[in-house]
């Protein structure tokens, strides 16, 4: 949505598009929480600003994308690679069912 804004500036002053540009994952986070409060209004923006962000690109070209953002970019609170980062539970699930074996 930033490289959107940086080719047209008439969308900066637009929310998602704002948020983007701003780096303002507040307002990013908050439209996720409206919506499980049932206010969906800022997270239809968000996926409409997702879906013209992507459209027309082929899975190929989104894979790499979503690689050059996994290998360049860090997380803003904790200052390391997204790689680098993991939810505890989640790991921990994961380290369960790796233990458990195959379903059966």
């Amino acid at each position: 949505m930033a490289e959107m804004t940086a080719r047209d500036p008439s969308l900066a002053g637009r929310q998602p598009y704002q948020a983007a540009v701003e780096r303002d994952y507040r307002w990013l986070g908050e439209a996720v929480v409206k919506h499980y409060h049932g206010d969906d209004a800022d997270l239809r923006l968000l996926e409409g600003a997702v879906g013209s962000a992507f459209a027309g690109m082929g899975v190929e070209a989104f894979g790499s994308k979503v690689m050059e953002w996994l290998t360049t970019t860090s997380h803003p609170a904790l200052g390391r690679p997204y790689t680098a980062c993991g939810f505890a539970p989640m790991v921990e699930l994961l380290r369960y069912l790796e233990a458990a074996g195959p379903a059966r």
